[in-house]
């Protein structure tokens, strides 16, 4: 990872390349994003992907999504474009997605897949015989 701050007064902001990110949250899941370039937008908090970004977590998922935005000053993530997913369940298509609090348990952390939420459920075949 190699990292290049913005200019000082100007739009510029700070530039990321081969940016690996992990969050572990209280209750054990560890999630982890890599992405090839993003930027650093200090005065928003955040890193903003623009190019692709791979997104996986210790529950069994795997994200794929174009755009997605970080927080530098809590714990969430979103994505502003759809994303593709394998997982648990099976393989899901959606319009966005966001990590962060659970509302209702805020000690916790929750998955939201939203936006035209496609699911093709994959049942696992442990404990079946043929």
């Amino acid at each position: 990872t190699d990292a290049r701050p913005g200019t000082s007064g100007s739009s510029d902001a700070g530039l990321i390349n081969d940016l690996t990110g992990q969050i572990d949250t209280p209750d054990g899941a560890r999630t982890t994003l890599v992405a090839k370039q993003a930027r650093l937008d200090q005065s928003a908090k955040q890193v903003v992907i623009d190019g692709g970004a791979v997104i996986t977590n210790s529950t069994g998922y795997r994200i794929e999504t174009r755009q997605i935005r970080v927080a530098l000053d809590q714990t969430s993530l979103d994505s502003d474009g759809p994303i593709d997913a394998t997982g648990p369940v099976g393989h899901i298509t959606a319009g966005s997605l966001h990590l962060g609090l659970a509302v209702a348990t805020p000690a916790q952390y929750v998955l939201v897949f939203k936006g035209g939420v496609r699911l093709i459920y994959l049942p696992s075949r442990q404990g079946t015989s043929n």
